[in-house]
């Protein structure tokens, strides 16, 4: 095959040579990581800056799309999948052949913490995965250094250096988010710090299958956790520090609650993906791997609305209460 062709899927709005076919035994809902997705491009749309960011010029603001289907492979049913179409170079409209388009992932190690400078090897798929550029070389490293050097700042030069390298309305809006619907693997886990052609940094959230109550293995996550005691716990330096904008991370949530972040929109988000899936393909889907598991783990069996509805509701709250609205 000599040319790459685009397939357009029916009613879907992709159009695309690239997507992955995901399936997740411990999301009783298939459809965390697609919502919640959805919801943080929702806040981005509303953010002040957003006109002179970069994650202006990403296709759906640097979020992945998806869409429910069920699968067949030589008509052997193999129940339900999340197709999403957005890859990740793609997905923040960077050339992963230039140096200076950068994204970089954190992969939960020692060094996601900022308490040290940042060498060529801890870029390369080590204790950051290079998303972009291909090759990551000493002006790579130079560039994520910015970041070391804003989370070990004195308080004289923090906001001088703040003003230089942070997207400081996307890192309001990161830090709002992860604490609204608990995504713990947020804080060293999960964060794609993204830059392009010398841009201020961006914080992007990224792979939001365990929040709200659910955990990598299964088992039912707390809904209590405050973002604060989170931080101080990992002492993930970059966020502490940017967590000095404390009030307007406040004022951010607050403003947010009464559109996007109000229980009726999320409520409505995951409603409207619930009745996309249908319960007749949750129930196959079941009946086909209701016994998948890791040792240890727990599969999670589809998940009941109306108990749902109010875990996404006393989930708010607790947030509401964290953060002295209440």
């Amino acid at each position: 095959m000599t040319k790459k062709l685009k397939v357009e899927l029916q009613n879907s709005g992709f159009k695309t040579n690239s997507f992955n076919l995901k399936a997740c035994y411990t999301d009783p809902t298939a459809g965390l990581n697609i919502v919640n997705a959805e919801l943080f491009k929702q806040i981005t749309a509303s953010r002040p800056n957003l006109a002179n960011s970069i994650v202006n010029d990403m296709p759906n603001y640097g979020q992945v799309a998806g869409i429910p289907l069920e699968l067949g492979i030589n008509n052997l049913d193999q129940g339900l999948y999340v197709l999403e179409p957005y890859q990740e170079d793609k997905l923040y409209n960077l050339d992963d052949k230039l140096s200076d388009n950068i994204a970089l992932s954190d992969n939960q190690s020692d060094l996601s913490t900022f308490t040290q400078p940042f060498t060529t090897d801890d870029l390369v798929d080590t204790a950051f995965n290079n998303r972009s550029p291909k090759k990551v070389d000493q002006s790579v490293v130079d560039r994520f250094n910015e970041l070391y050097q804003l989370a070990n700042a004195s308080d004289a030069d923090y906001y001088k250096l703040e003003e230089q390298y942070l997207d400081v309305f996307a890192a309001i809006d990161y830090l709002t988010f992860i604490s609204a619907i608990n995504d713990v693997d947020g804080i060293t886990k999960n964060i794609t710090y993204i830059s392009k052609a010398g841009s201020k940094w961006v914080l992007m959230p990224y792979d939001l299958d365990m929040t709200w109550n659910t955990l990598y293995n299964g088992a039912i996550m707390s809904i209590d956790t405050n973002i604060e005691d989170l931080l101080n716990s990992y002492q993930q330096r970059l966020l502490l520090t940017i967590y000095n904008h404390r009030q307007d991370v406040i004022d951010r949530y607050k403003e947010l609650r009464q559109n996007i972040l109000s229980t009726n929109n999320i409520t409505n988000l995951f409603n409207g993906w619930l009745t996309k899936v249908g319960s007749a393909a949750f129930e196959n889907d079941d009946a086909l791997w209701g016994d998948i598991t890791i040792p240890g783990g727990t599969h999670r069996h589809p998940v009941n609305v109306a108990d749902f509805d109010i875990m996404l509701k006393q989930r708010l709250a607790n947030v509401d209460h964290f953060l002295g609205l209440i």
